[in-house]
């Protein structure tokens, strides 16, 4: 429901086309929405995850996945790189999954440079794909699970997840007292 969501966020639209048109002033600014070629795409993630690894709070996020894992499922049609650059150089990227009309945005990762960082090339990006996606006639843009606060800020609902472990034999017994002690 992007639309909604633009209406009560003049100000920050307001901004972005601000930096938006700073970068343009810097070189040219581009918004690729789907890179297609595979390898340029593992090229890409893996400059996304060096990017990821440059922030401190991401560590939780290194240890759970690599570059392999992301390398294997690029192939998938329906997982979608898109990316900004600002003349030839990538200065922010996604990795997100497409199903049923859905956009899953799942890896968002931006260059960590003094110079760039005051035009959020993160958050243009992001407006980009929810500007692209609302005019492919998408029916949502999740943001996935995280409790970054631009997720809370940049949508009108959010749904709560739970899980739920149903075991059945001693060793998911065990595995659910586990996971119930780490609170999950």
């Amino acid at each position: 429901k992007w639309r909604e969501v633009k209406k009560n966020k003049n100000k920050s639209l307001q901004k972005f086309r601000w930096a938006k048109k700073k970068l343009s002033e810097i070189g040219e600014l581009k918004f690729i929405e789907k890179v297609n070629d595979v390898n340029e795409k593992k090229k890409l993630i893996k400059k996304a995850l060096g990017w990821k690894k440059e922030k401190k709070n991401k560590l939780v996020f290194l240890k759970s996945f690599s570059e392999k894992f992301y390398s294997k499922i690029l192939d998938d049609k329906n997982i979608i790189v898109s990316a900004l650059k600002l003349n030839n150089d990538f200065i922010a990227i996604s990795l997100g999954y497409v199903n049923n009309l859905n956009y899953f945005y799942l890896v968002p990762a931006y260059k960590i440079e003094p110079n760039l960082i005051k035009y959020s090339p993160g958050k243009i990006l992001m407006i980009e794909l929810l500007e692209y996606f609302e005019n492919q006639n998408f029916k949502y843009f999740d943001f996935c699970d995280g409790q970054e606060s631009y997720k809370k800020n940049w949508t009108n609902s959010m749904i709560d997840m739970n899980l739920y472990i149903k075991t059945t034999n001693l060793s998911g017994l065990i595995l659910s007292l586990f996971l119930k002690t780490k609170k999950i």
